[in-house]
């Protein structure tokens, strides 16, 4: 996983055979992440992720290791692992629950 910096009429290259999956967007608009299905993001077979609301968290679902991963969100849009939050049957899909 890793930020984007999207500018008008740029592109970027994806490494083959990664299997891209999901791609979602900081709420800020500055910055986009993007899912390997085929790479890991500290787990096997990541599936889902989803950005809190405030742009600090973003988790990680990883299907066939059973975990969830998190990684908090610097100010420049890098992401640091904060490890694995839980442990459970193939999490595919992730929401954070209203406070």
């Amino acid at each position: 996983l890793g930020a984007l910096l999207l500018e008008p009429e740029r592109t970027v290259q994806l490494t083959a055979n990664r299997g891209p999956r999901t791609l979602k967007f900081h709420p800020n608009g500055k910055f986009a992440y993007l899912i390997n299905e085929l790479a890991s993001s500290q787990g096997r077979a990541p599936r889902g992720m989803v950005l809190d609301a405030s742009g600090g968290y973003l988790l990680v679902g990883n299907e066939d290791s059973g975990s969830i991963q998190g990684f908090r969100i610097a100010e420049n849009g890098t992401l640091k692992s904060i490890g694995a939050l839980a442990e459970m049957p193939g999490p595919t899909c992730l929401t954070f629950a209203p406070a």
